[in-house]
């Protein structure tokens, strides 16, 4: 009884309101089934109704819901609003009062933005009295899994930036590739912590500097990755592959100019926690553990502006020819003594080697 009625609160989490919204394909879908799907749609639907289920059963006073996006979109955002209600509070950002319904306003049209471009979000909110939730917080997704766990290779290029441009060129050998599978887990569980993370650990907070926010925004993202991978263990154990394979994604991050998510030190940190057994940690002490480490990676704003400017630099030095350069800095084998930029760089020029299967050795010119 008590799996099927996790699997009942999915279902609702999942499709709102069954009358309105049809995961993936609404010509396909009839209201409050996903049997008429197709095979491929049915099994990751099934993956996001049994994640949600879990986040669902395990903070009851959360609605989690994944709204899909694509050519539907116009009715996910009409059920969003319903299920919101007219006077709600976003709680990803700390404001004054007076600034509420402008913040309001700005999210609501970023979750719209978000679901007509097909990409992955959640924000997070106090429901409104007139709002049809059923609980006090709203964490809304926008998800297209198809368009980012539809197979392996389509799964493994989702995040691998400049890379995707030029795919002959920089192909991931099919034996390294991510489990699709798992990757929408991973989407999943990504998005899910930013709402977790708003409402028991801390917004966003209020500051007038612009790269304050980009220094939470930096924290925040490093969080989610630590957060989902950490979950990803709980869930498999320490011998997936597949966590050790994101990191080295999430290592290329510099080589299209995206320091923000540069998340590799935080994924190795959970990686190579091997005496804690994750799989007997609780979903708070996981999201404890995500933010200890997340705020070990920049503990100060200094930090963060230190990193960020090695972090440019070392990506214009990845700009053009950066294979000649990446054979060179193959040659340090070792970080201790570098720089920051040339750290960065050392460890982009070591994940590039290890996503696309390259030989770094200088005896091949």
């Amino acid at each position: 009884m008590l799996i099927r009625r996790r699997t009942h609160i999915a279902l609702i989490c999942f499709l709102a309101l069954t009358q309105a919204v049809a995961l993936i394909s609404p010509v396909r879908a009839t209201p409050g089934s996903l049997t008429s799907l197709s095979d491929e749609d049915g099994e990751l639907d099934s993956i996001v109704v049994t994640t949600l289920a879990f986040y669902a059963d395990a903070f009851p006073e959360i609605l989690f819901v994944a709204l899909p996006s694509g050519d539907g979109w116009l009715t996910s955002f009409a059920t969003f609003l319903a299920l919101l209600g007219d006077r709600a509070q976003n709680l990803d950002y700390e404001h004054p009062a007076q600034l509420r319904k402008d913040l309001l306003y700005v999210t609501k049209a970023r979750v719209q933005a978000m679901l007509r471009a097909g990409e992955s979000s959640s924000s997070l909110f106090r429901v409104a009295a007139d709002g049809s939730a059923p609980r006090e917080y709203l964490c809304a997704m926008t998800v297209n899994p198809s368009g980012v766990a539809s197979d392996d290779e389509v799964a493994t290029r989702h995040l691998l930036g400049i890379f995707q441009a030029d795919a002959p060129r920089y192909a991931v050998p099919k034996n390294q590739r991510l489990d699709h599978r798992h990757h929408l887990e991973y989407v999943l569980d990504h998005e899910i912590f930013h709402c977790l993370d708003a409402l028991y650990n801390r917004p966003i907070p209020m500051s007038s500097d612009e790269r304050t926010t980009a220094y939470f925004h930096f924290l925040n993202e490093n969080g989610a990755d630590a957060f989902a991978l950490a979950m990803h263990i709980k869930r498999y154990g320490q011998g997936s592959e597949y966590s050790g394979r994101l990191a080295h994604i999430r290592g290329l991050s510099l080589f299209w100019g995206d320091p923000g998510h540069f998340t590799y030190d935080s994924a190795r940190r959970i990686l190579e926690r091997e005496n804690d057994d994750l799989t007997q940690m609780s979903i708070s002490d996981i999201l404890s553990l995500a933010a200890s480490v997340r705020d070990r990676v920049a503990p100060t704003f200094g930090d963060f502006l230190e990193y960020e400017l090695a972090a440019t630099e070392a990506s214009r030095a990845l700009e053009d020819g950066f294979e000649p350069l990446c054979r060179n800095m193959h040659e340090q084998r070792d970080d201790s003594g570098l720089s920051i930029r040339d750290r960065l760089l050392l460890t982009s020029c070591t994940c590039y080697a290890t996503v696309f299967r390259v030989s770094l050795s200088v005896s091949q010119d």
